[in-house]
């Protein structure tokens, strides 16, 4: 729900950022800081997505839906 009235926030003032006469691309960083942003993410995200696909392996079955844990 949240997420939808960001969404509806965001699109009614695209292309227009406050103040009314800045656009978004004006708006943005320079070309050289989104290629070095864009390398720290793109180099960071695969090892969030393995970390969290690790840890869901090792506490898989850990946990039964009563919230009871299973010692093993």
């Amino acid at each position: 729900m949240l997420a939808c009235v960001f969404l509806g926030f965001g699109t009614s003032l695209y292309p227009l950022i406050l103040p009314p006469d800045l656009t978004a691309a004006q708006a943005a960083s320079p070309p050289a800081m989104l290629r070095i942003m864009l390398a720290v993410v793109g180099s960071l995200l695969p090892v969030l997505l393995i970390y969290n696909i690790y840890q869901y392996r090792v506490f898989r079955g850990k946990v039964t839906a009563d919230g009871a844990s299973d010692p093993s």
